[in-house]
């Protein structure tokens, strides 16, 4: 194809990205006439352009290492992470368990043990009220009927 014409197409926005490259390397590598030569400046910063922006986008070294090695605290917010919701599950487990388990029917705490013989727990009432009994006297004393 014709350069003028390839510039014209390029100039109307109508060129493909290898015409393009065509362009450029017309206007950089080969012997340009006199009447073209006030494009050879733009093409050839084009060419600079599109070298700068491929360089950028080639892998560098560290990019083949793998994530976890170049950002090792991600791995260290993954583990914390499942240490926590394992520690909320065994706690809520524990809540659950401890509120479904079965007590024996009739039960009593003193002095902080848990006690479920009857006569025991009977034994224990009959002292406890003895000990606060009152006699008339002290019944009068408090409560006067006059």
């Amino acid at each position: 194809m014709n350069i003028e014409t390839l510039l014209s197409r390029y100039f109307e926005g109508e060129t493909s990205c290898e015409e393009e490259r065509e362009l450029r390397r017309y206007f950089t590598e080969e012997e340009v006439p006199e009447a073209l030569q006030n494009y050879r400046p733009l093409f050839a910063y084009l060419t600079n352009e599109a070298d700068k922006a491929a360089e950028a986008h080639r892998p560098t070294p560290t990019d083949d290492k793998p994530l976890t090695r170049r950002r090792p605290h991600i791995k260290l917010y993954r583990i914390a992470g499942i240490a926590a919701a394992v520690a909320l599950l065994i706690s809520i487990g524990s809540e659950v368990w401890q509120a479904t388990r079965t007590r024996p029917h009739g039960y009593v705490i003193i002095d902080g043990k848990e006690y479920t013989d009857m006569k025991l727990v009977q034994a224990q009432a009959q002292a406890a009220l003895e000990e606060v009994q009152l006699s008339p006297e002290e019944i009068n004393r408090i409560f006067p009927f006059e």
